[in-house]
């Protein structure tokens, strides 16, 4: 008998809740929905409705919080190693189809709302769309978008306007003719793909002024007039995205232009992951398709919404991630010969791409085109209060300061960069002055000014103080150049006094932490926490804890838990000793928060010190914690206390948890005091918990009274608990009754329940009905259960009919049951469709599973076939996923296959892949062929990927040449790769050279280092 036999309601949301409750209640240890719930931060009342009353969830992120918890009860797992973070992105998005489902059929129970008469359009780009009811009423929605026959302006799409010469005629077009690129190919190809009626993303990744918006443009143009455009922007970017996401409005045949794309994907809180995984879901679900989605990102936001979960096991952009991986197009900052030779054939038709042609250096053809010179020639020549202006602006976006920016930030900021002279020189105007020279945009030939009047974005009225937006170029170019500086004091003293947005507050505040200025850092904190900051009073926290003031340190962290930070109070436990840290987490138990208590306890269970976690659980059950004296309880029944046991049980029941009546009437049942089993269980129901009506069903059952134990049962489907059907039926099947079984499973499959349409599909397999085995698996699909097609064609393989099977696996991938997609890509391999197994492993990349390529390329290296298997490497390097082709070229240097290895490589560097470069030159430098290896790093360069400078640094330091390493490491640093400093520094150090260092871990600090300088060196 399970502990808390739960009833599962009729949804398969709710059924796989209640099964993922048992699992946990399967293991051994006590558990206690009310505590799970409060650890959750949710009503316990309301998460027993999700259980037992079939309510849906309305935000998907706090069926998570509940649902994370649960499932480190049974899995035991961190998020430290890749394969954690992928099993834990696995099972959000398993999670979040089951909810989607959920929400769906509950919103199709609900009325249609009239009617509504409108215009149509609405503001902000919104369309009116009319659908027709069975009805034949009409009913009308705001849809994001206009459809692309009505968008005329690149320009209002952010598309960079086109430099203007001294010859430009009249009658010339807003942009150049365009000039096709790599990158175009790739992303007409995407946009083909969503034209034929499948959802894709493009995420164009590349420099500022690179052509990445362009190029977007240019390939909607390939769409049907029919489609929608929308460019998410008010009243916020990631506002109304995560609106429409979470309201369903956006329609299908809809492109989402997400142009700098991380104003979505990192903001500060959750909304960026809501975001992200809201897309995820839109993608993946045919219904709601084709949508395309284009984004781009400049190649430092890619990174850092790419890259793995720190170590602490915090993931901040696992959805992101998700999204991003596989899906980019590189757009690179230079165009090829063989471009520049379209380029110049293209001359004739405009005098603009003449001038390009023969300006543009370094084939920086793009940048030139956008104005990008001109923009960095007024900022380098600007008189020194508009340069200190333009300074104060790119050190607020580089720190993380949102998009926009307030004027008098910029006003009050701008003296502390100018030097003592230059401020006795200001004259009475000279902000009025510096504003003009930065926001007149006729130097810059078109193009935008370095600083831009924005008015509308946030509603700002004429009374308010203006707001402005830095030049994108501008924001890179000079982020590049002041990555290794720390802002004056009069920045930080100006952001305290005029920044007003708390999530800005506390972005600055954390950039001036990390560069040492802590006490601006408090000043920003404070302000931001007194607005209700969850992480900012968690930073004021921690700040009472190292000045000694455990009682202010407590309070700040408590108040960041009720702000929405659950991990304050787990943070504030780490900084203590064990004893102090026990007693706070008991603390934060017996107030609701059991976080960080919870987490005591499965550190302690996972380094297996058992006595520890008794002591722990018992210190709670002493201080009246509910959920410790349960599992004081159960460990008391375990030790054979059974009146032991008992006593806490009472305690528990007394302190109000329901539970707790459930593990008592189990106690007594095993006791075999029936009568008073009945009692408990009749008191919880009463209770609320119908779920209940379950256990006292099968208890009745098993005491022989079967009759009663129908009655209940059927109470419990009357309830909404329809699987406590099957769960009667599984309780026949065990003890023999295979008649009665089957009645109870076929009336649990008609009233709705997915697992006992499992059981009558294999049934009806097993007796040779496959007509009627194939329709309750196509019933229990659509109930939920995509596993259905799967679990059939494997009964039919058992039985040899091979083709039938073959079928079953196909239906299953189309139902959308990825684990089917490995035996069918092997299955097609094994008939010899390499080309097609080849597509469907690729195929499951887009869905974030690597299992089918892994599967394929396994079979193909069994099999000794090379050649098929570097080409998949290859086409999965193309969809983002790297590891099978170093996989191949590490197994090839491994069995002395070196020149096979630098051919698969260099293939891949063919093909477009540059990132490999990299892997090139390690592998040329590990053999020893210095030469090879630096021409290699000299080419990764070249293609932007300027993290070889480090390499190249290193690789110098190694053979004892200091002074190329030393101009290695400050190349890296001029390309934004600030901790090369604590390379010098180290460098220095070792050569005794104190003051060198010095110097260098005082650069470091200044470019955000100083909480790695102070704890792994010492030093200031």
């Amino acid at each position: 008998m399970s502990r808390i036999g739960d009833a599962e309601p009729a949804g398969p949301l709710q059924q796989k809740l209640c099964r993922l409750e048992e699992q946990v209640r399967a293991r051994g240890s006590v558990y206690s929905r009310a505590a799970a719930a409060e650890t959750a931060g949710l009503s316990p009342k309301t998460v027993g409705e999700w259980f037992s009353k079939s309510r849906v969830p309305r935000n998907f992120e706090t069926l998570w919080d509940l649902l994370q918890i649960l499932l480190e009860h049974v899995s035991g797992r961190g998020r430290d190693t890749q394969d954690d973070r992928a099993w834990w992105a696995a099972q959000r998005a398993h999670w979040h189809y089951l909810w989607e489902g959920a929400r769906e059929a509950q919103d199709a129970l609900r009325p249609r709302p009239s009617a509504v008469d409108s215009t149509s359009l609405a503001t902000n780009g919104t369309a009116i769309e009319r659908t027709s009811a069975d009805s034949g009423e009409d009913s009308r929605r705001p849809v994001p978008g206009l459809f692309l026959s009505d968008l005329l302006d690149p320009m209002a799409l952010e598309v960079h306007p086109t430099i203007r010469t001294t010859s430009t005629a009249a009658d010339l077009p807003l942009l150049t003719p365009y000039i096709e690129r790599r990158h175009d190919r790739l992303l007409r190809q995407r946009v083909r793909e969503a034209a034929d009626g499948h959802s894709s993303i493009a995420v164009l990744v590349g420099d500022s002024s690179t052509g990445k918006t362009r190029a977007c443009w240019e390939a909607v143009q390939e769409l049907p007039a029919e489609w929608r455009l929308w460019h998410p922007i008010a009243p916020g970017r990631p506002e109304a995205l995560a609106s429409a996401l979470d309201s369903g409005a956006i329609a299908p045949r809809s492109v989402l232009w997400l142009n700098d794309a991380h104003h979505y994907l990192r903001t500060n809180g959750p909304l960026g992951e809501l975001i992200g995984s809201g897309l995820r879901e839109l993608l993946r679900t045919p219904a709601r398709g084709p949508i395309l989605v284009l984004a781009t990102l400049w190649p430092d936001d890619w990174n850092l919404l790419t890259q793995g979960g720190i170590s602490s096991g915090d993931d901040p952009h696992a959805h992101a991630r998700a999204l991003l991986v596989g899906r980019s197009i590189p757009v690179p900052h230079v165009f090829t010969s063989t471009e520049l030779r379209a380029l110049r054939l293209a001359t004739p038709e405009d005098p603009r791409l003449a001038e390009a042609a023969a300006r543009a250096e370094d084939g920086q053809v793009a940048q030139y085109l956008a104005g990008s010179h001109a923009l960095v020639e007024r900022y380098e020549s600007a008189p020194a209060p508009a340069r200190a202006i333009i300074d104060a602006a790119i050190d607020a976006c580089r720190l993380g300061h949102s998009l926009l920016l307030q004027g008098p930030l910029l006003r009050d900021a701008a003296p502390g960069y100018l030097t003592d002279q230059q401020q006795d020189e200001l004259p009475d105007n000279w902000y009025d002055e510096a504003l003009s020279y930065v926001t007149d945009p006729r130097p810059c030939r078109g193009a935008r000014a370095p600083l831009s009047r924005s008015k509308s974005a946030q509603g700002e009225t004429d009374s308010e103080q203006p707001l402005y937006r830095l030049a994108d170029y501008l924001e890179q170019h000079g982020g590049l150049r002041r990555a290794a500086m720390c802002p004056p004091s009069s920045f930080w003293l100006a952001a305290a006094d005029h920044v007003t947005d708390a999530d800005d507050r506390f972005t600055l505040g954390a950039a001036a932490e990390a560069r040492g200025q802590d006490g601006h850092a408090l000043a920003l904190y404070r302000d931001a926490a007194d607005a209700g900051h969850a992480e900012s009073l968690w930073k004021l926290a921690a700040q009472r804890e190292r000045l000694g003031d455990g009682a202010g340190a407590e309070e700040f962290a408590f108040k960041s838990v009720r702000a929405g930070n659950s991990f304050a109070i787990r943070r504030l436990v780490r900084m203590r000793d064990w004893d102090a840290g026990e007693q706070l987490a008991i603390k934060a138990a017996m107030a609701g928060h059991t976080h960080a208590f919870s987490r005591l306890v499965w550190e302690l269970e996972m380094a297996d010190a058992w006595d520890d976690v008794r002591k722990l659980w018992e210190r709670a059950a002493e201080a009246g914690h509910s959920p410790a004296l349960t599992w004081v309880a159960d460990d008391r029944e375990r030790m054979g206390d059974v009146r032991g046991a008992e006593a806490f049980y009472r305690r528990a029941i007394e302190s109000g948890d329901i539970d707790a009546l459930g593990y008592l009437a189990r106690l007594k049942e095993d006791a075999g005091d029936l009568k008073s089993t009945e009692t408990l269980y009749r008191q919880a129901i009463d209770g609320g918990s119908d779920r209940y009506l379950v256990d006292l069903s099968e208890m009745l059952d098993r005491a022989g009274e079967r009759v009663a134990a129908e009655e209940v049962m059927s109470t419990a489907v009357e309830s909404g608990l329809i699987w406590a059907c099957t769960r009667l039926a599984r309780a026949r099947e065990a003890a023999g009754d295979l008649a009665s079984a089957e009645v109870l499973y076929r009336k649990a499959a008609e009233a709705g329940d997915p697992q006992a349409m499992l059981w009558i599909m294999l049934s009806r397999e097993h007796e040779s009905d496959h007509a009627s085995a194939d329709k309750w698996a196509a019933r229990a699909v659509r109930a939920g259960r995509v596993e259905a097609y799967r679990k059939l064609a494997d009964a039919r393989e058992r039985r040899g009919d091979l083709v039938g099977a073959d079928n079953l696996y196909q239906e299953a991938v189309r139902a959308g049951d990825m684990n089917a997609l490995p035996e069918l890509v092997i299955r097609r391999e094994r008939a010899g469709q390499d080309e097609t197994a080849d597509d469907l492993a690729v195929s499951g990349l887009a869905a974030n599973d690597a299992r089918p390529v892994l599967a394929l390329l396994q079979l193909r290296r069994q099999a000794g076939n090379r050649r098929r298997a570097a080409r998949l490497a290859l086409r999965s390097l193309s969809a983002g996923y790297s590891s099978p082709l170093h996989d191949m070229a590490r197994e090839l240097r491994q069995a002395g296959q070196e020149a096979e290895a630098l051919t698969l490589y260099r293939q891949a560097i063919d093909a477009g892949a540059t990132e490999v470069l990299l892997s090139l030159a390690r592998m040329c430098s590990a053999a020893g062929d210095t030469g090879g290896a630096q021409d290699c790093y000299s080419r990764a360069i070249d293609a932007g990927h300027t993290t070889a400078l480090l390499d190249l640094a290193e690789m110098c330091s190694a053979a004892g040449d200091t002074g190329g390493a030393q101009d290695y490491y400050s190349r890296a640093i001029d390309a934004g790769h600030t901790t090369a400093l604590l390379d010098l520094a180290e460098m220095c150090s070792a050569a005794g050279d104190t003051d060198g260092a010095q110097h260098y871990y005082s650069q470091a600090i200044d470019a955000g280092h100083a909480h790695h300088v102070r704890l792994q060196h010492g030093k200031l």
